[in-house]
């Protein structure tokens, strides 16, 4: 079996498009539901294949370091392996069967077709899962079930209760937790308190009060003009524009584990738009951040790494 194959099919599951470099991209699109001769046919996601889509989106190859914690170039190797044994099979057997996924049949005039699984939904279409087809009743059978509703009516037997009957029982209740509340002791306190003659005590007290009472003011003004100074600090900072991204995800689950997975040291993630880009660092300009990637090991690690720039809510 493919080595990258269990990742495609996990890819497929959350993606639109999952490109196998230098073979053809699986894109999958939704079917809404829709009524045909009485019945209702639930939504589901179709499976397609287009050949023409061979560039690297760096997919199958950031799953293949999450789940193996290998290098990318070690991960592109092995992608590129199997998309060569796949081409091999084709050429020498005419098909090709990925289990789970669908078939692929090499014509002779040299044009690849696929065909996806009919119970392809539970693989690709996981918001759909259990759904299935429906028949919709039609007027005339409606109309059956009410006479017969009206024929065994007489068949049921009827209890009255009047409305007076949850009145009482609703004042019963009230009364009953009334009747908690008051008698839940409450401690008093009958304990006399004297006046103390001894007036140089209570001085003394009243100084030692008055200076904690100075010493927490003192702390409180030093403590606001440190918090002024650091609400001014962050203020004055400036905000990095540009970042220097490594993967892009749909949700920020799937950013956190490949943060924890990754080799990379110091990443971090940005929301912006709707995806959750990982980046390994930022600055406020496009040259600072292409110097910094030059002047890293991070082209090696990761040559399909980019720059991306934060959009300005204008």
């Amino acid at each position: 079996m493919l080595t990258i194959l269990p990742h495609i099919k996990y890819l497929i599951r959350s993606n639109d498009c999952v490109i196998v470099p230098d073979f053809g991209a699986f894109i999958s699109h939704t079917n809404h539901s829709f009524v045909k001769d009485g019945i209702l046919f639930a939504p589901c996601r179709q499976l397609g294949f287009n050949e023409a889509l061979r560039h690297n989106d760096g997919l199958i190859a950031n799953s293949l370091m999450r789940k193996c914690g290998i290098s990318y170039d070690k991960a592109m190797r092995i992608v590129a392996e199997d998309v060569n044994a796949l081409k091999v099979q084709l050429r020498e057997t005419g098909e090709a069967y990925l289990d789970g996924i669908g078939k692929f049949v090499l014509s002779e005039d040299n044009l690849l077709s696929f065909t996806s699984l009919q119970n392809m939904m539970l693989v690709s279409g996981s918001d759909f899962f259990g759904l299935s087809d429906m028949r919709l009743p039609s007027l005339d059978s409606m109309d059956d079930d009410e006479d017969n509703a009206a024929a065994h009516r007489k068949e049921f037997i009827y209890f009255p209760v009047r409305r007076s009957f949850f009145r009482v029982a609703a004042s019963i209740i009230v009364l009953v937790a009334m009747a908690f509340v008051l008698s839940t002791p409450i401690r008093i306190d009958n304990h006399p308190d004297y006046a103390g003659f001894k007036s140089v005590a209570g001085a003394s007290d009243t100084v030692a009060v008055e200076k904690a009472d100075m010493a927490a003011v003192k702390d409180t003004t030093v403590a606001v003009i440190e918090n002024s100074k650091l609400q001014k600090l962050s203020v004055e900072k400036s905000e990095a524009n540009y970042y220097a991204v490594v993967a892009t995800f749909k949700s920020e689950r799937q950013a956190k584990l490949f943060v924890q997975q990754s080799s990379i040291d110091s990443l971090e993630i940005n929301n912006d738009g709707g995806l959750y880009r990982v980046f390994a660092f930022s600055g406020e300009s496009y040259d600072d951040v292409r110097e910094r990637m030059e002047e890293s090991s991070l082209l090696k690690t990761v040559p399909d790494a980019w720059i991306y720039k934060k959009r300005i809510n204008g």
